[in-house]
């Protein structure tokens, strides 16, 4: 009656059994001060946690980090959302989130920036929604990025965030290459990232670790070409926030570590076939 679930009822099952098992995440609270330096991070309980952490950063790996704040992916979701995912060839992992619709726009910027500090790796990938208050959180990184804007330690903030390699949006039907800055949807470029996303977790590639995306994803449904959470308290963040976070991979680090690592080898019968009707 309200639409086409967005995803099919297997997929919904491999989500759950991801999250069920999934460790047991660490809890934290950001406690802002007037300035970057002065902001703290502290343990606490589930009930009261803003950043949920499944997985202590490796220096080894791979990170994707996608931001979509408030009222930016959708207008009436007041949550600003900042997912961490590890990614590699074949898989992009969850491994932490913050979620919270109490922070503000500066401080939304400085979680942005301590988390791509805290999961520094050689290949990290940077993608934020730009539309509306987005935009807003955006500048206020790249004032920290380019000047140290709002703090007196310039040298440690440049150490901690390091070279972001922002996602860079090209449009699909230009010959010219004509390109931008990070990610500003549209509704056909929505529901293309949409549909990413439902292909990865269909296939297994997407691995989810957050029951709150989870329960999100669940509310998802298609109307036609467009996808609306629905319920009382209809939000989707997590989950653009996790689609962004496969179009980085797909567009950013999954082609590097292709290029690096290979084309996997087949196993069985039936891979063995299908590679060979491909090779010719």
């Amino acid at each position: 009656a309200t639409g086409q679930s967005f995803l099919a009822v297997e997929a919904v099952r491999r989500c759950r059994r991801a999250v069920a098992a999934a460790p047991a995440p660490q809890h934290w609270r950001y406690e802002y001060g007037p300035h970057i330096e002065e902001t703290r991070l502290k343990r606490t309980i589930p009930a009261h946690s803003e950043l949920a952490s499944w997985e202590e950063p490796q220096a080894m790996a791979g990170y994707v980090i996608a931001a979509v704040p408030a009222f930016s992916s959708n207008a009436t979701c007041p949550t600003h959302v900042v997912s961490v995912w590890r990614a590699s060839r074949d898989e992009l992992v969850q491994v932490a989130e913050f979620a919270s619709a109490e922070c503000g726009m500066q401080p939304c910027a400085w979680v942005c920036a301590h988390l791509l500090g805290a999961y520094a790796a050689p290949r990290r990938a940077f993608i934020i929604e730009t539309l509306g208050l987005g935009g807003g959180v955006f500048q206020e990184l790249k004032r920290l990025q380019a000047t140290g804007w709002g703090t007196t330690r310039r040298p440690q903030l440049s150490d901690m965030i390091g070279g972001i390699r922002h996602y860079i949006w090209r449009r699909p039907d230009s010959m010219t290459g004509a390109a931008a800055i990070q990610w500003r949807s549209s509704p056909d470029y929505r529901s293309w990232a949409f549909n990413r996303l439902r292909d990865q977790l269909a296939n297994g590639a997407v691995i989810l670790r957050s029951e709150a995306c989870q329960r999100e994803l669940e509310r998802v449904r298609q109307v036609g070409d467009e996808f609306v959470p629905e319920g009382r308290d209809a939000e989707e963040h997590r989950v653009f926030a996790a689609a962004l976070a496969v179009e980085s991979w797909s567009a950013q680090l999954k082609p590097v570590f292709e290029r690096v690592q290979g084309a996997s080898t087949a196993n069985t019968v039936v891979e063995r076939m299908v590679e060979g009707f491909f090779d010719r």
